[in-house]
């Protein structure tokens, strides 16, 4: 590495006025006179910053039993002149800042404590480079090293790559005190990509390098760390929003909305339909304001004030800004899924901007089974519209124990205005972005249901659109009796191997659950999904909007038909740990495997959970 020494000489006489020195009780009386040596480890003293020439140094002196002493001085040529003495003493601890003509500090020292006995000294502290954000750090030393990389915001979510080759290295990011990563003792053999959220007072990160973490004698390393992408506040717009939910003591509600948020921090939900027990209501507008607040799990909060009451909901936004889920297993009094998807109000919609095939997921409870067997049920469809008003769809049940197969032909229409949907079969619901939809039943007082769904094949996929990390929010029931609703994240490589960790609110009681998928082979038009039953979906578990949303239907491949659960994700590069730490641990391994061209007959071996591709 580059070094050059700078002499900076801390000589001078201690004035009461000067706010350079203080005396201390204790220990020798008296001052020191002390000489600092500072040796710059990348870069010399009168080398230009990004952002400027460096101007002045900042100084701090510590101790047991003295006044703080600290200032500024400026930068002469490569030298910085400073007089004054320090108390005499033990433990004395010297810290250097330099800053350049941007005010941005450049460089820093590390903390040094030293012992004064009267007698002159001179201190040599090591200066520290501080990287900007989008410099690459290479280095091949294996002595433990530390940096300070400024990401000039002080929050967002920033991308981490680093490679360790294959002798193994740590390497752990710290904000503000709090470990944000931890690599772990890792051979990498590759790049390997991290998106790592933070917030706080700070615009700055330590990452701290072990390298041969193993014990050997020689490695490789380096590591990049982008900065912060610009965050607006994505959630200004209009969205629609459809929610389904279960009280604890049995009532059933649903919602479907339009809701407006403006840049200003007011907003307004508009044509508000919802049901709770059976009684039917509409609102034309409430009014509210709102405020965000982002988390260092990648998710935000955020406060809707109203007339009469304030609420707090903690929302996850897909990475492309057009969709977002809702955590709400923080409400023990009831089991509730919510879904939001951004809609494009300067369009003109007709029929013709809902045509083509689309995947479509959801539950119902039906409680005088007017729409299908049993009071409970999960689906999943493929539905095609002809873009005149005509649509038609072959779906799978999962209906109190039941699997069963349905069609229909049925008339649909598009208003002009803001893309809302009215379709044969009484549902009613909401166009939005890229090709999503949601509907719902909200004119009914005797059925509640929600349906998500999005544009088959968008794109060409393959099992490494699955990679990355996906912020997952769910619903289900076990035998009609039992509830939950269910948040967390779930990790995936580009080999189709995924662990799911989720916060499950189940019954009043709290469990964080792991589920380690496997074998999962994406297909083309972004379908994957398992079967054990004779009758099952063309799909269970599909990519789309553009690989930005997975729907996932867990009813149709369990070794018993009591359970029923639907799971929506959104792709969020910026998400961990968005699951805690809560209550009890379940973990539970599922095994995909592919067959294709094979028929459901002849995959009725419950050894294991069979995954067929296609539609």
């Amino acid at each position: 590495m580059k070094k050059s020494i700078i002499y900076m000489i801390i000589i001078c006489a201690l004035f009461v006025f000067s706010g350079c020195g203080g005396g201390g009780g204790g220990g020798v009386s008296g001052n020191t006179p002390v000489t600092i040596s500072v040796s710059f480890q990348n870069n010399s003293a009168s080398s230009i910053n990004p952002k400027g020439l460096l101007t002045h140094v900042h100084y701090t002196v510590t101790g047991p039993n003295m006044v703080a002493m600290e200032g500024t001085v400026p930068v002469v040529g490569d030298a910085a002149d400073i007089y004054l003495l320090v108390p005499t003493g033990q433990q004395r601890e010297f810290y250097i800042e330099i800053f350049d003509s941007s005010g941005e500090r450049a460089y820093y020292s590390e903390k040094k404590k030293v012992d004064l006995t009267g007698e002159a000294i001179t201190i040599e502290l090591a200066l520290h480079k501080v990287q900007v954000c989008n410099d690459v750090v290479q280095a091949g030393a294996n002595k433990p090293e530390s940096f300070t990389i400024e990401l000039e915001k002080k929050s967002g979510a920033f991308r981490f790559d680093y490679e360790t080759y294959s002798i193994k290295d740590r390497l752990i990011i710290t904000y503000e005190g709090n470990t944000l990563y931890d690599s772990g003792c890792i051979g990498t053999n590759g790049t390997k990509t991290e998106y790592i959220s933070y917030s706080g007072n700070s615009s700055s990160i330590t990452i701290e390098v072990q390298p041969n973490c193993e014990g050997t004698a020689s490695t490789q390393w380096n590591f990049v760390v982008y900065c912060p992408q610009e965050q607006e506040n994505t959630i200004v717009g209009a969205w629609a929003h459809v929610a389904l939910e279960r009280l604890n003591d049995g009532t059933w509600g649903s919602i479907l909305e339009k809701v407006v948020f403006r840049n200003d921090g007011t907003g307004a939900e508009i044509n508000r339909r919802v049901n709770y027990g059976g009684f039917v209501n509409s609102f034309n507008r409430i009014d509210f304001t709102y405020s965000t607040n982002p988390n260092q799990d990648g998710s935000t909060n955020l406060t809707i004030v109203y007339p009469d009451r304030t609420l707090t909901h903690k929302i996850i936004m897909s990475d492309n800004g057009n969709m977002v889920i809702i955590d709400r297993t923080s409400d023990a009094s009831s089991k509730r899924m919510d879904v939001a998807i951004k809609m494009d109000t300067a369009k003109s919609y007709t029929a013709a901007d809902f045509s083509g095939d689309y995947y479509a997921m959801g539950y119902s409870y039906d409680i005088n089974v007017l729409f299908s067997p049993g009071l409970n049920n999960t689906f999943s469809t493929i539905a095609s519209f002809d873009g005149i008003g005509e649509y038609s769809y072959e779906g799978t049940w999962h209906s109190d124990e039941i699997i069963f197969t349905q069609s229909q032909v049925a008339p649909y229409a598009v208003t002009n205005i803001d893309g809302s949907i009215l379709a044969g079969g009484n549902f009613s619901g909401y166009l939005g972005e890229s090709g999503l939809f949601i509907t719902s039943h909200p004119t009914i007082n005797n059925h509640w249901r929600m349906t998500f769904g999005m544009q088959k094949q968008d794109k060409i996929y393959s099992t490494a659109d699955l990679a990355g990390t996906w912020a997952i929010a769910g619903f289900g029931d076990t035998n009609g009796e039992s509830f939950g609703d269910v948040f967390g994240i779930m990790v995936c490589n580009n080999s189709g191997n995924c662990t799911a960790t989720l916060k499950n609110q189940k019954d009043g009681d709290v469990l964080n659950e792991q589920f380690d998928f496997t074998g999962i082979s994406v297909d083309p038009d972004g379908s994957f999904g398992y079967f054990e039953n004779t009758i099952a979906p063309s799909y269970s578990a599909v990519i789309g909007n553009n690989g930005n949303t997975i729907m996932m239907n867990m009813s149709f491949g369990q070794s018993d038909l009591y359970e029923r659960d639907i799971l929506v994700g959104v792709k969020c590069s910026g998400c961990s740990n968005l699951a805690g730490q809560a209550g009890k641990v379940r973990t539970k391994n599922i095994y995909f495997k592919k067959r294709n061209n094979v028929s459901n007959k002849e995959n009725q071996n419950p050894a294991f959970i069979k995954i067929k591709g296609g539609t």
